[in-house]
């Protein structure tokens, strides 16, 4: 097995407050991220320093902004665990194709103000809502990609359900953040 999937295979549990280098990638976990937005000021997102010289901002956008992207309406929408999506905005949101191929569903991230758009590339386990416990996205250029590992929670109001716990993972380049994130997925 290789050694570097195996350190973030192993490390994932234990890493949350505190920030790990290995095989090249900067693994910022949930709380350091928040501390290190602290320190850098980052308005609607968690703030990772990247390098001495590169900052990248994981933004929040909310529902106007994802109907202003033709996007919005039936999908995943993530959340970074405690906030209130109403106010504090969304992180993530995988929308579901119209027609018979829900494969090739659009997802939305917000990177340093800019949204980008996700193709999935992979997904595995029980499929709900046209989504699934793990899925993995990447951007045209192949440059930014996008894990989300989620746990399916209760069945929420009018067909949906609830992501009772998750983690979202955006590698760019060679640099990793995560967030721990909750949601929902449904039409």
């Amino acid at each position: 097995m290789n050694r570097c999937l195996l350190v973030q295979l192993l490390a994932l549990p234990v890493l949350f407050g505190s920030t790990l280098y290995a095989c090249g990638l900067q693994r910022t976990s949930p709380s350091a991220s928040h501390s290190i937005a602290s320190n850098s000021e980052s308005a609607s997102g968690v703030s990772v320093a990247m390098s001495s010289q590169e900052e990248v901002s994981l933004d929040t956008f909310s529902p106007e902004e994802l109907f202003q992207q033709g996007s919005g309406g039936c999908g995943m929408s993530l959340w970074r665990a405690g906030d209130d999506p109403r106010t504090d905005g969304m992180l993530f949101f995988n929308g579901l194709e119209t027609g018979s191929n829900t494969t090739q569903a659009t997802a939305l991230i917000k990177l340093d103000g800019e949204f980008v758009r996700l193709q999935r590339t992979r997904a595995s386990g029980e499929a709900f809502y046209g989504q699934a416990p793990v899925q993995i996205f990447r951007d045209a250029s192949g440059e930014i990609q996008v894990e989300v590992m989620v746990k399916r929670g209760a069945a929420g109001e009018i067909e949906s359900v609830g992501i009772s716990k998750g983690l979202l993972r955006v590698k760019q380049q060679q640099h990793l953040v995560e967030t721990a994130v909750v949601g929902d997925a449904g039409c």
